[in-house]
């Protein structure tokens, strides 16, 4: 509504401008969220491997990656050879 002395918003446009502005505070996030996940610093990595590997080498490889990658974790699966193809 306008007067000469002021300009104000009708009831309306008050609620539209909110609902604006919440709306670019989501794209803001949405944004912040999804760069870390294309750049690959933030997500999931899922390792299929044969069960006596579990024994070896890659329990410590999985742990220093986990160190590495703070925003990526870790899922390993128990899979046979043919499965991991």
């Amino acid at each position: 509504m306008r007067s000469s002395k002021q300009v104000e918003l009708t009831p309306a446009r008050s609620a539209f401008l909110e609902e604006t502005r919440q709306i670019l505070a989501r794209v803001d996030r949405a944004g912040s969220i999804a760069t870390p996940v294309a750049t690959g610093l933030r997500g999931r990595l899922d390792i299929g491997m044969a069960g006596s590997l579990v024994y070896r080498e890659v329990p410590a490889i999985i742990e220093a990656f986990g160190r590495s990658a703070l925003g990526i974790g870790t899922v390993l699966r128990e899979q046979s050879t043919a499965d991991q193809l």
